[in-house]
């Protein structure tokens, strides 16, 4: 209601109008309020209508984990080596190094709240851009 202080003023100012009319008009001025209120609130991501794809992160850092580091991996650690060129107890030094070094590698949630990458997909992706580029 701060928004609107001349109109408060002059609606308690005003006494020739009916006390129903202050209220009606008060009314309104506070639903408008709320309606502003409750639009920021729903309101998510950086653009307005913007449509969010889900990439399907979460499954994959799952995924991962369930294929590479869990006790029982899927695959056995002659596959992981060849595919990573070294030992999976190597690997998880490397990430925790990595991660206790710089925060951009800690797995975060977003403004949206939408939690990002894990620290060991942020690794294995700038592991394959070595790889590719170096």
């Amino acid at each position: 209601m701060a928004r609107y202080p001349d109109i408060l003023q002059n609606i308690f100012d005003n006494t020739d109008d009916s006390d129903d009319e202050d209220l009606i008009l008060l009314a309104a001025i506070q639903e408008e309020e709320n309606a502003r209120e409750r639009q920021l609130v729903r309101r998510r991501g950086s653009i307005m209508g913007h449509r969010v794809i889900n990439r399907g992160r979460h499954d994959g850092a799952e995924r991962l984990y369930r294929d590479y580091f869990s006790e029982n991996p899927t695959y056995p650690p002659h596959l992981f080596r060849r595919r990573f060129r070294m030992s999976r107890p190597l690997f998880c030094r490397i990430v925790e190094g990595v991660v206790t070094r710089n925060d951009y590698f800690r797995q975060r949630t977003d403004a949206v709240g939408v939690v990002g990458l894990s620290s060991i997909q942020k690794v294995i992706i700038i592991y394959r851009l070595f790889v590719l580029f170096c």
